[in-house]
């Protein structure tokens, strides 16, 4: 529902006076005392008053607010407050024989009391059938977004004090290795088909596709789910399953930052009611056994962190590590271990390079035609900025492309096809080799090799379809 529109029906009729006063007071809106609720309500929708106001709310609270903000329209209801004000232990049974009025009259006061009057969210009624308690929405203002605090506030621990952090490369190892032996970790279940391949061209193909940037990641957290085994407890769906609600807590942390079980257990209690797990400390296990946080002890405490959650530019943040240590440098191009790599800069090496194995050795090489895509952003990659001072074949290739950069090249023995029918696109993709038959240019322009065009005829002929030349005059 339109902002301005939940707005007028909140202070028409769903806020008593009361509240708005209150409202008034924790936002420190500067009115007087008995300033009518149209003033009240104009002030709303501001920042005035948004972030004094988050201050005081306890972390179960901004928790709700942050799980709100994951909510579908339709589900941010009256049931949606169990997240925050759960009821009491071995309760479930006695709440299914419940009215809807007198499953949620205790939630419903609680959020009177107290959320309601921090003046933070929408409150107010829609045009559905039922009582009126059932007949309440809610919604957290796009305005107040920004000024959201993090859940969790880390320690910080620079890299040189952080070396002796374990991370649990294991698993995700074992998905790499099919770069060499395809049917290495490979499982069985539909859950776990997903295979790492590497074409023909020197690119990584992820389950069939080019790998994509959070490929690995998903594929962790999806796997650290299934072996958590959170099962529902309640007849409620729309809270977040615990790996999903870590990674949100999580994802913008840097990998200096780090924090403890305890910080997250009141969250998970919110974001995750209705699934029974054993405890945060058991969530944040899990995570690790599957390479998706790094762990450290400090001070008779554990800390975890994230390994690559934060994303820069598109491009992934890996553990600090020298990356002396990472590659051997020849004349052939950069050459990496399988068994010591770290799994993240995969997805770098697919922007911008070609490889080939040997062994269970990699070979990165630098791809002209993925440099030339990224070349104006590639200063932001910290990975090919050292191998442009240390690889001589990335040192001459960036060069290559920066020199040509900005100018119109021509090349002989090639052709510009354009190519409007979709089902002859698709054709020319899976019956033409990549870079050497053909290039794609934009939209629906292609670059021909001379040496492919019988071929192109013939398949153009063999779908009733007509070739058009245009040649120059």
């Amino acid at each position: 529902m339109d902002e301005n529109i939940a707005l007028d029906r909140m202070f028409a009729d769903a806020l008593t006076d009361a509240e708005v006063k209150a409202i008034a007071r924790n936002r420190g809106f500067a009115i007087g005392k008995d300033a009518p609720r149209e003033q009240i309500k104009n002030f709303f929708l501001t920042q005035q008053g948004v972030k004094e106001s988050m201050a005081a709310l306890s972390v179960e609270e901004r928790a709700f607010l942050h799980l709100l903000r994951t909510q579908k329209e339709n589900d941010r209801t009256v049931p949606l407050l169990e997240c925050l004000y759960p009821p009491p232990p071995d309760s479930t049974l006695i709440l299914s024989g419940l009215s809807f009025n007198e499953r949620y009259a205790r939630v419903m006061k609680e959020f009177r009391a107290h959320l309601l009057r921090s003046g933070l969210v929408l409150f107010y009624g829609i045009n559905m059938y039922g009582s009126r308690l059932a007949n309440f929405q809610f919604d957290f203002p796009k305005a107040f977004e920004p000024l959201l605090p993090p859940l969790i506030t880390p320690r910080e621990i620079n890299a040189e004090d952080a070396r002796d952090q374990r991370v649990n490369d294991d698993r995700l190892r074992k998905k790499i290795m099919q770069l060499v032996d395809p049917m290495h970790g490979l499982s069985s279940s539909k859950e776990d088909s997903i295979g790492l391949s590497l074409h023909s061209s020197g690119s990584l193909y992820w389950g069939g596709k080019p790998l994509a940037n959070g490929d690995l990641l998903e594929w962790q957290l999806n796997q650290a789910e299934k072996a958590l085994a959170a099962r529902p407890a309640h007849d409620f769906s729309n809270s977040l399953r615990p790996i999903y609600a870590l990674f949100y807590v999580t994802n913008r942390l840097r990998p200096e930052q780090w924090f403890l079980a305890e910080q997250l257990e009141p969250i998970l209690r919110v974001m995750c009611f209705g699934f029974q797990y054993q405890s945060a400390a058991r969530v944040l296990e899990e995570a690790w056994e599957w390479g998706v946080l790094s762990r450290l002890q400090r001070d008779g405490k554990t800390y975890y962190s994230p390994r690559f959650a934060v994303i820069q530019n598109d491009l992934p943040i890996w553990l600090p590590l020298p990356l002396e240590k990472v590659f051997e440098i020849n004349a052939s191009g950069a050459w990496a271990d399988l068994n010591t790599l770290p799994p993240v800069l995969l997805y770098n090496f697919n922007l911008w390079g070609k490889m080939k194995t040997e062994k269970t050795r990699l070979l990165i090489e630098p791809d002209l035609e993925k440099l030339t895509a990224v070349y104006n952003i590639w200063s932001h990659d910290a990975l090919l900025k050292w191998l442009n001072d240390h690889a001589p074949t990335f040192t001459a290739a960036l060069r290559q492309v920066g020199q040509s950069w900005g100018k119109v090249n021509l090349h002989e023995g090639c052709l510009v096809a354009h190519i409007t029918h979709a089902g002859l696109r698709t054709q020319l993709q899976n019956e033409f080799r990549l870079g050497v038959d053909y290039v794609p240019l934009a939209e629906d322009w292609f670059a021909i090799a001379s040496a492919a065009r019988v071929n192109l005829e013939r398949m153009v002929a063999k779908s009733k379809l007509a070739v058009k030349w245009v040649r120059p005059e």
